[in-house]
């Protein structure tokens, strides 16, 4: 076995970079968060099929910016999904982790 993997119960995980040094302290810090269940993201060609069937899914994604309109059909779904399922808002426009200053001009 590799300095870089860890072997538990017949799985073996590759971890990367800087959690390489210290494994057994990754494997417990994973351990103790609480389990979110099963998550999806959501998709328009899924909205209907979501609604009629009301899949076993514990939460849905959802990708803010295509939300950040007054009303419209995609607002309407999404608040009929929200009646039944826990949503996760993805903010992806921002690049708030890249290199480049904060788009000012963009939050307006």
């Amino acid at each position: 076995m590799r300095c870089c993997e860890v072997k538990s119960e017949g799985w073996r995980l590759r971890l990367p970079g800087r959690v390489r040094r210290h494994p057994a302290r990754f494997i417990q810090l994973m351990l103790t968060f609480p389990a979110l269940g099963f998550g999806l993201g959501l998709r328009v060609s899924h909205y209907e099929a979501i609604l009629a069937t009301q899949p076993a899914v514990d939460w849905f994604e959802v990708l803010t910016e295509n939300y950040l309109v007054p009303g419209g059909r995609p607002l309407d779904y999404l608040t009929r999904i929200r009646e039944r399922y826990p949503l996760a808002m993805h903010g992806v426009s921002l690049s708030i982790g890249s290199s480049a200053p904060l788009d000012r001009e963009y939050l307006r």
